[in-house]
């Protein structure tokens, strides 16, 4: 960061070096003014060739008269000496003249370019700032074009980061939908093998329970043949044959009996058997039905609760892809937001040339007025050329629309009518123009006499807090005597003799005046706190003293370093506190303007009185200024219609649409203005109800009075219910 703050420093002394040789030499030319120096050469120019025609001339006069006389006699040539050296005399005198006048010249050009610089490196420097510039202007072009592309592909990184996470994701839920898939048919599996366990289980059980009724049935049979038996016997020996034959024929009818029994037995079984068997096998489909759907809802849950992760791994990457493109977008609004501050600085620096150069033009253009005393004459003649140059043209144009009716007499007065009517218009015109050049450059004074204004209380706050930090600076030096001056004392008072005393203080203050004599005059700590002559102190060693001394001077040493690092920092604060309250009121002055315009806006809509808002009139009138120039010249016409309108508007309806804009200008009014239309229908309603309610009542009275009186009054009461 030094490196590049140095490089920038650099940067910044050389282009003021330039614009220093730049603002010098535009000074010296000017002061030059080589358009007026070459008219005045080229007239001079012409003077010297006649000059060099006349010394022609001149010598080869002198040529033949020297030839002449030299042919003559003796006695003619003494005659002739004097004519001769006469005509040597005035051409010797003019050619004086002559190289006086070209000295003059020659010394008038010297110190008009004497000190102007050479323009050549000059304009070489312009030449490569103007090919720079171009190239930089390109260059910020395609800068700007790959800012923009970078800003597009900001979330490059995190677009990669969110598809490497989607294919691991994708995996997880293929890889979650096989373990479902899996799981549903194990259950299934499961299921059914569970099912045929039970099967097996009923079937060994129904075998079980058929064994234990053919046991049964032929228990009962041995106990018959028992009877039987016992019945026989107590018969009788002779019945016996027919007991055989009647135990035969019993038998029969038991077997038949049995055997149909065990007929309705077993179909009652089959019948149960089917019965149970088919409701097994309905359950055992439903159980594994269930089964299914169990495995099914866990893997779609598995799978929806993967889905849902997914979805909010989408949301988080695409938040923070957004995120990326609005830091980038941030560090390019920074970035141009230094750009704008540089060209604005630059602006400035231009303004403050600008401005330099413009008040030298005043001062050259006061004296130039000074020295115009004819201007009213300059004046009168600059608006006949003007008549004549701008007159002719238009002149031409408007009798063309007239139809060119009229003879040329009329016309040639027509001429002369217009001509003078467009002159004053011209001149009305220029005028008006520096009238509203007058005004803005008196908003701009003003503009900047209250930035003066502001700068001079600032510097005045500042000159205060400087005033209040040297007043503390020497409250610390009045303690800091004191403390060197207890020092002293609480020294004076643990020495043992007044001698050692003395001899560690002359010591201390010649070493104190050694340093000063070093230090170019500055009064140590160690002299302040020894005191007396230094020039007339005298070192003499003592090590005990010496070393008492120097950590109470080190001390001190320190304690300066660091109040000297603490005001430093208290320095640089107030600096940023200043440069943070020049923002604070620029952003000020934007809401004041804001705050002016939404005045304005409510002063219009809702017609808010000056008793409400109450603004000082030198400022309202500023903001006032401020915003009407601000419009734009369609809103200055809207504006101006819609005055227009109403002025011709009667008062009633001015009231009525003035009420309509207060019903309707907020929300709050509308809803109001609803609830008063529903509540004046509903007052309506119940009153017109109330009313009928009331007209009805007498009728029922009545009817009610006839059917107490007697018969009549039942029958009518009949017939009315």
């Amino acid at each position: 960061m030094t490196t590049i703050e140095s490089q920038a420093n650099i940067d910044t002394q050389t282009v003021l070096d330039s614009t220093a040789l730049f603002e010098k030499a535009l000074n010296s030319w000017s002061a030059i003014d080589l358009s007026s120096l070459q008219k005045e050469l080229d007239s001079k120019a012409l003077e010297i060739q006649n000059y060099q025609k006349e010394s022609l001339l001149d010598r080869k006069d002198l040529a033949t008269q020297t030839k002449d006389f030299k042919k003559l006699e003796d006695n003619e040539k003494i005659n002739k000496f004097n004519q001769l050296l006469k005509s040597y005399q005035n051409v010797i005198d003019s050619m004086n003249k002559k190289n006086k006048n070209v000295e003059t010249l020659f010394f008038k050009i010297y110190r008009s370019i004497a000190e102007a610089p050479d323009p050549k490196p000059l304009l070489k420097s312009s030449l490569e700032n103007i090919t720079t510039s171009l190239e930089v202007d390109k260059l910020k072009e395609d800068n700007k074009l790959l800012e923009e592309k970078l800003l597009k592909f900001a979330d490059y990184d995190k677009l990669k980061e969110q598809i490497e996470k989607t294919e691991i994701q994708m995996k997880s839920i293929n890889e979650a939908e096989i373990k479902a898939k899996e799981n549903e048919w194990k259950s299934l599996l499961e299921e059914k093998k569970t099912n045929w366990q039970k099967d097996e289980k009923d079937k060994i059980l129904q075998i079980d329970i058929l064994r234990k009724q053919i046991q049964e049935h032929e228990l009962n049979e041995k106990m018959l043949k028992l009877k039987l038996k016992k019945k026989s016997v107590a018969l009788g020996e002779d019945d016996y044959d027919d007991d055989d034959e009647e135990e035969e024929e019993y038998k029969e009818e038991t077997k038949e009996e049995t055997s149909n029994i065990k007929s309705v037995e077993l179909e009652n079984l089959k019948n149960d058997f089917e019965t149970s068997q088919k409701r097994i096998k309905s359950l055992e489909n439903r159980n594994e039905d269930l089964r299914r759907e169990v495995s099914l809802l866990n893997s779609n849950i598995a799978i929806e609760i993967q889905k849902t992760k997914k979805e909010d791994s989408k949301q988080i990457n695409n938040l923070e892809g957004e995120n990326s493109l609005l830091i980038a977008k941030l560090e390019y609004e920074r970035k141009e937001n230094k750009n704008l501050k540089n060209e604005i600085n630059s602006l400035k620096i231009n303004f403050d040339r600008d401005s330099k150069y413009f008040e030298e033009e005043i001062k050259d253009l006061k004296n130039l007025r000074d020295i115009a005393a004819n201007y009213e004459d300059v004046k009168k003649e600059l608006e006949i050329l003007k008549q004549i140059q701008f007159g002719d043209d238009e002149l031409e144009e408007e009798e063309e629309e007239d139809g060119g009716e009229g003879k040329n007499g009329e016309k040639d007065n027509q001429k002369e009518d217009k001509k003078s009517n467009f002159g004053g218009s011209n001149v009305s015109k220029l005028e008006s123009a520096i009238v509203q050049r007058n005004k803005k450059l008196n908003n701009d004074l003003t503009e900047l006499r209250r930035e003066n204004e502001e700068k001079s209380k600032k510097l005045s706050e500042l000159t205060i807090k400087i005033t209040q930090f040297e007043d503390e600076i020497n409250k610390l030096k009045d303690s800091n005597s004191r403390l060197e001056t207890d020092l002293m004392n609480f020294d004076n008072n643990s020495s043992n003799t007044n001698n050692d005393r003395w001899e560690t203080m002359s010591m201390i203050s010649s070493v104190a005046g050694s340093q000063t004599n070093l230090n170019k005059g500055k009064v140590s700590p160690a002299a302040s706190i020894a005191g007396g002559d230094v020039s007339n102190s005298t070192l003499i060693s003592n090590n005990g003293s010496d070393i008492s001394l120097l950590p109470i001077i080190t001390q001190q040493r320190d304690r300066f370093r660091n109040r000297n690092k603490e005001l430093e920092e208290e320095n640089k604060k107030q600096y940023g506190k200043t440069i943070e309250l020049k923002r604070e009121i620029n952003s000020l002055k934007m809401d004041n303007r804001e705050l002016y315009e939404k005045i304005r806006f409510l002063e219009h809509h809702q017609n808010i009185k000056n008793n409400s808002i109450q603004v000082g009139g030198d400022i309202e009138n500023k903001y006032k200024s401020e915003y009407e120039n601000d419009l734009h010249p369609i809103e200055q016409f809207r504006i101006m219609e819609t005055k227009r309108i109403n002025s011709k508007i009667s008062p009633w309806e001015r009231i009525f649409i003035q009420i309509t804009r207060t019903v309707l200008s907020t929300s709050v009014t509308r809803w109001l203005f609803v609830g008063y239309c529903l509540s004046l229908h509903l007052l309506v309603m119940i009153l017109t109800l109330s009313m009928l309610g009331n007209s009805s009542t007498p009728t029922v009275v009545s009817h009610s009075g006839s059917a107490i009186g007697g018969g009549p009054g039942k029958g009518s009461l009949g017939k009315g219910l």
